[in-house]
């Protein structure tokens, strides 16, 4: 099958593109693409490639049209590597600015050549389509040919009639079958050629230059021993680009299984599009220091008791540089992220440069067997909130970022995750159970006064803490509340509670309590806390 003209302009302009251009005896001119890219965090670093032939002897090759903001600093980062070939300078310069005028037709013309290839490529996917149904329905007639009996008592020379009926439409339809496939191995071909064609419009179309984007051209001094095919890769740092770790979550209340997510979030704004690149993502920080900080001598004097003033000013201001540098160094530690990853996704990938979008990029899928809980806190909530505690049996660490949160199937919000180490244990919290009711009310002394009596130096409080549950299953429980706590020898403090808590310090918090329970269903859970705190006269509670 004819490819269609534009289609076929494609090829050929991308042939013409791809084969150097030979300005003088020994200078070159050819387009590089990117192939790779390893990003990290912030920042990142592309392998762009020219292949070309070229003959034995000196020559001088020009890659022109490569983002960068500034051809200085580009020179300063950029390296080669050949092959085939010896590298001498390299040299790094401006290329001219396109005008609007001048840039807007070519890239019109390279958009239209996208918009033609593609429409190509589905006329013949939809033609391979359409023969590959004629295909199938051959195959329907000719099993139902197959299964076609006579009626019992039929004459032999109607059984004949029906025989012969059923040779001829079983030939017919083999035939038709036949040609049907025919016809779609026969576009094939065209498919490849197509799809060639469609990536040669893309990478055309990457290759101009936004005129308010700024670019350069990259000169390379080459040695080739012997004529063959030479391969150019040029390396260096960007800024435009990073990734950032997403999550997602999703909470089976029923079975109490946990599925975790895993996937990444990549943006490159360089002003080109990477077409099939080999993506790598690194948890390296290229734009920490290298070094340690430097430690500075602790110098010691001694001076006169009577220069003594004009001395602690002197003091006080070596002190006050000292704890400015400290501070300074302070705000540059880098966050922890422990022992360096490298992901490598499986499969070439096009990332389209954008400054306001992301592209997401799948994992993994983890599963986790969670500990679920109600956790409540009257002393703020009216309703407990479903929690999920976990251990990270992956072997590997979670960066931070963002998770969303799913909850039987249903979206409920999102959090942000800190790094979890392997091994290490973490928990989200999963949205408030809405038949998990709390409160915490002071109770009334039987005089009519309120819960809370205070004297001059005394102050006692009796509050009621209930839970209940209405939902129609057994729920773990985990409620906290506080009483106060003294530091001081002359502040007593006494507490009692009706439920013995399961913790009073919990999580390392000193007068922080936590009962840990089971709640049946239809049920309530209460307790009463009471405080006394006495001081001397004369003195104030704060």
């Amino acid at each position: 099958m004819a490819l269609h003209p534009c289609i076929s302009s494609a090829i050929a302009a991308s042939i013409v593109a791809l084969t150097p251009v030979l300005a003088q005896a020994d200078t070159f001119t050819a387009q590089s693409v990117v192939t790779s890219a390893t990003l990290y965090p912030t920042g990142g670093e592309v392998v762009r490639r020219a292949r070309l032939q070229m003959p034995a002897g000196r020559h001088e090759l020009h890659l022109p049209n490569i983002p960068a903001q500034s051809a200085q600093s580009f020179a300063q980062s950029v390296r080669a590597e050949l092959t085939n070939a010896q590298l001498g300078p390299i040299r790094v310069r401006p290329d001219l600015q396109t005008t609007k005028e001048n840039w807007a037709e070519p890239e019109a013309e390279a958009r239209k050549l996208v918009a033609d290839a593609k429409a190509t490529l589905d006329q013949l996917k939809s033609q391979k389509a359409a023969a590959m149904d004629e295909v199938t329905a051959a195959q329907d007639g000719l099993d139902f040919l197959t299964r076609l009996k006579a009626p019992s008592g039929t004459a032999a020379i109607d059984l004949a009639q029906i025989a012969a009926m059923i040779r001829e439409q079983s030939a017919l339809a083999r035939e038709a079958m036949a040609q049907a496939q025919a016809r779609s191995n026969a576009l094939n071909d065209s498919l490849n050629d197509a799809k060639a064609a469609l990536d040669a419009a893309k990478i055309e179309l990457a290759r101009i230059a936004d005129p308010d984007e700024a670019r350069v051209t990259v000169s390379l001094s080459l040695d080739v021993p012997e004529d063959g095919e030479v391969s150019v890769d040029v390396i260096y740092p960007i800024q435009a680009a990073g990734w950032r770790p997403s999550y997602t979550a999703q909470l089976d209340t029923v079975t109490g299984d946990m599925q975790f997510e895993r996937s990444v979030q990549v943006t490159q704004s360089t002003g080109e599009a990477w077409f099939d690149v080999t993506l790598s993502l690194s948890t390296d920080r290229p734009e920490r220091s290298t070094d340690p900080s430097y430690l500075p001598p602790l110098i010691r004097r001694v001076f006169d008791p009577d220069d003594m003033r004009p001395m602690a000013r002197s003091m006080a201001a070596d002190t006050m540089m000292l704890e400015g540098a400290q501070m300074t160094a302070d705000s540059m530690v880098p966050r922890g992220y422990g022992l360096n990853l490298m992901y490598d996704l499986p499969l070439e990938q096009t990332v389209y440069s954008s400054a306001d979008e992301a592209t997401e990029f799948a994992m993994s899928v983890l599963e986790f067997g969670p500990q679920m809980s109600v956790r409540a806190v009257p002393l703020f909530d009216e309703t407990g909130y479903l929690m999920a505690a976990f251990q990270n049996t992956s072997g590997e660490m979670f960066l931070p970022g963002e998770v969303r949160l799913y909850r039987d199937g249903s979206f409920i919000g999102q959090t942000f995750s800190d790094s979890i180490g392997a091994g290490e244990r973490a928990e989200f919290g999963f949205g408030p159970v809405d038949g998990i009711k709390v409160s915490r009310v002071i109770v009334d002394a039987n005089e009519g006064d309120r819960g809370v009596i205070r004297k001059s130096n005394e102050m006692e409080s009796a509050i009621l803490i209930s839970v209940e549950n209405l939902t129609d299953r057994v729920w773990p429980i985990e409620v906290m509340d506080r009483v106060s706590v003294s530091e001081q020898e002359d502040l007593d403090i006494k507490w009692s509670s009706t439920q013995i808590p399961s913790e009073v310090a919990s999580n390392d918090q000193r007068g922080i309590l936590k009962w840990v329970f089971d709640l049946e269903a239809n049920t309530i859970w209460t307790t009463q806390l009471t405080e006394r705190l006495t001081w001397p006269d004369g003195q104030q509670l704060q």
